[in-house]
């Protein structure tokens, strides 16, 4: 059983001004320092020829216009500090008041056929936050893989997703906070898959000079690793954005490990039978896990 933490995240991250915002306040200081420079120096020029009333008069008008200056040099940067305080209040209020899914999976059933291995999950979908879930979806996909290629397949999965939202918004599935959801899903990983995905390992054996004895391409052609990957998507009113919570699980027969990468048990599919999932676990991966 895993649940997929939310954790800190962009979604919540507070606003700060970005580099062209620095790049611009510097350029506008710039310009300001160049025309005290400029102003000083006409100053000092002019105050060779005149004397007297017309000096002190210049002066002046000089004081004033330094004081002018400093006076929007300083607005500058309050308007500055409010903006990015405003920024900071709204991205705090959406934090606090907004939805967060998180998803539980549990397995519960396996079988090896000809057509290759199916995997059921009971998915238990629950809102953590303080505002409904609208359009909640869940897309897993089951590989044969290692690790590395979780993760790439896992961002393919909710770019698919993110594509094909309009189809996904029109079954209008909501979950309040403090409720859950239950739902399963089957999915099937084809021979021809587990096969290339035994092939490749044994290719990159090869290929690192470190060739496989006849026992490890026996092992390699009669097990197999799985993960299951995949997002939760799903939106809420005051947000025009698509966010979702990313998963990478190792089906294991490990019930926990904390943090890092969790190494997913061999499932012996040379044979077609129904193996028995007492003692495995669906187990959420430190790299993958994502909310937004």
């Amino acid at each position: 059983m895993t649940k997929s933490p939310h954790g800190s995240t962009s979604g919540h991250r507070p606003a700060k001004l970005g580099r062209e915002d620095n790049k611009e306040t510097v350029e506008h200081t710039h310009e300001i320092v160049a025309a005290l420079c400029r102003i000083l120096n006409e100053y000092k020029s002019n105050s060779k020829e005149n004397s007297g009333k017309e000096r002190v008069k210049g002066l002046r008008e000089t004081i004033a216009i330094i004081i002018a200056i400093c006076l929007a040099v300083i607005s500058i940067f309050q308007w500055k500090a409010a903006h990015e305080a405003n920024s900071i209040s709204y991205s705090t209020m959406i934090a606090t008041t907004r939805p967060w899914i998180v998803g539980e999976f549990n397995v519960i059933s396996l079988s090896k056929s000809e057509q290759g291995v199916n995997i059921g999950m009971e998915i238990k979908l629950k809102n953590i936050g303080h505002s409904p879930a609208q359009h909640v979806s869940v897309s897993p996909k089951i590989i044969p893989a290692r690790f590395e290629f979780g993760i790439k397949t896992q961002r393919e999965v909710c770019a698919d997703s993110l594509k094909s939202w309009d189809r996904i918004k029109s079954i209008d599935n909501v979950i309040f906070p403090d409720s859950s959801q239950l739902t399963n899903n089957f999915g099937v990983v084809s021979m021809d898959e587990i096969i290339a995905s035994q092939n490749f390992t044994i290719a990159k054996k090869m290929m690192n000079n470190h060739p496989p004895t006849e026992a490890e391409l026996a092992d390699n052609k009669k097990f197999s690793p799985f993960f299951v990957v995949g997002c939760i998507s799903y939106d809420f009113d005051g947000s025009p954005d698509v966010h979702q919570t990313g998963f990478v699980l190792s089906l294991t027969d490990i019930p926990e490990r904390p943090g890092g990468v969790v190494g997913s048990t061999l499932i012996d599919v040379s044979q077609n039978r129904e193996i028995p999932v007492s003692n495995l676990y669906l187990v959420q991966n430190l790299f993958g896990s994502f909310a937004n």
